[in-house]
């Protein structure tokens, strides 16, 4: 369980920073930042944000490996049938995976300062 935690919590973290950081996304970034359209400027700010990024990413890729939030939780029948868990997996991996990455990402940047 928590080998399996961390390889997603590095996968969520990696995607994250490569797109935060990287210099492959910057100039996408920056130049959604400086539109006019209410929009594309929020989506920009999304893009430079680790913790927004990372809740997003962490939803795609909790699509492919199973995140911390499982199943397993929710063994009560009862409970089972007035809920749609898939959505309330969904979500708590999301913030599961932002929470990975502004954790990450303030660890790195207080390593490279």
């Amino acid at each position: 369980m928590v080998f399996a935690l961390t390889v997603w919590s590095l996968v969520v973290f990696g995607i994250t920073n490569g797109i935060n950081t990287g210099g492959l996304f910057t100039p996408m970034w920056t130049w959604l930042c400086t539109r006019n359209s209410w929009i594309l400027n929020k989506i920009g700010e999304l893009f430079s944000c680790p913790k927004c990024l990372g809740f997003w990413v962490a939803g795609i890729v909790s699509q492919f490996i199973e995140g911390p939030v499982t199943n397993t939780w929710f063994v009560d029948s009862e409970l089972a049938s007035k809920f749609d868990f898939d959505t309330i997996i969904l979500v708590g991996n999301m913030f599961a995976g932002s929470a990975a990455c502004w954790l990450l990402h303030e660890w790195k940047r207080d390593r490279l300062v």
